[in-house]
């Protein structure tokens, strides 16, 4: 939380708030899409769960180190944008605007697809008294 409020502020970029987000956008847009759809579920958003998009990849059959690698290289390709971005090299928004669209996109529909073909273990909250350390 602290990098995503700082980041912007040290980012010299016509745009630092979208310079600075790209190379962390795919965790941003993981947890937006997990607490909106929690909130529209009426679940408590405080409450422990495991209802990330990371971990309904794991959960429906997909090894820890595959996600991470997914996720890497997503963050990877954010900064292969930004750096252009912050260096003035790249004046338009549209790469960036582009990846965030179609790598979200391209995210959502991977998570969905793996839980078709393998229905996930565990969804949801936790047990009472449990913790997510995964």
């Amino acid at each position: 939380g602290f990098l995503l409020a700082t980041l912007p502020l040290l980012v010299d970029s016509p745009r630092p708030l979208l310079t600075a987000w790209l190379p962390v956008w795919p965790f941003v847009f993981d947890t937006t899409i997990t607490l909106a759809r929690r909130a529209h579920r009426g679940e408590n958003l405080l409450a422990a769960h495991r209802s990330h998009l990371y971990q309904r990849l794991t959960q429906s059959g997909w090894p820890h180190g595959r996600a991470a690698i997914l996720y890497s290289a997503l963050a990877l390709a954010g900064v292969i944008v930004a750096v252009p971005m912050s260096t003035g090299v790249l004046s338009t928004p549209l790469p960036a605007l582009t990846l965030l669209a179609a790598g979200s996109a391209l995210l959502w529909m991977l998570v969905r697809w793996q839980e078709a073909r393998r229905p996930t273990q565990t969804v949801g909250v936790m047990p009472s008294g449990g913790a997510d350390h995964a």
